[in-house]
């Protein structure tokens, strides 16, 4: 009976301690605007505010001019201007879009994950796991 007891009592202690109840999603912060090092090498995570539920990266880009009369005189087509990592409080379609509202024309470019620092910088051992799992057979 003390046995079941110490058990129970585990197991509500790890419970306890794992969940998510409080806790917040720590998110990279940073933009290449202010800190270049963002795109390459964005820092340490930080923890997002109350409410948020997603980490973004938000890149925009020279879009490219294949139509215009002048598109091979833009050597900068598909150079990105700047890169954005934060928190969010609302997700919405991920993807590319042309966004034509600003002075200049650019494309934006956004991806949203929900784990902690999920939108760092890639490593090596992310990206040797991700060749790693590639690389089996089906």
């Amino acid at each position: 009976m003390k046995r079941r007891y110490f058990i129970f009592g585990v197991k509500f202690f790890l419970t306890f301690l794992t969940s998510s109840y409080g806790d917040r999603l720590s998110c990279v912060k940073c933009n290449s605007v202010d800190t270049p090092s963002c795109v390459y090498n964005p820092g340490s995570p930080q923890q997002c505010e109350e409410g948020s539920v997603a980490c973004t990266i938000v890149k925009l880009y020279v879009p490219n001019l294949q139509d215009d009369s002048d598109a091979n005189f833009n050597d900068k087509a598909g150079q990105l201007i700047s890169l954005h990592r934060n928190c969010t409080k609302e997700v919405t379609n991920e993807g590319c879009v042309v966004d034509t509202n600003r002075k200049q024309a650019v494309v934006v470019c956004s991806s949203y994950c929900d784990s902690p620092a999920c939108n760092s910088s890639p490593n090596l051992v992310v990206l040797s796991r991700n060749l790693l799992v590639a690389s089996l057979p089906i």
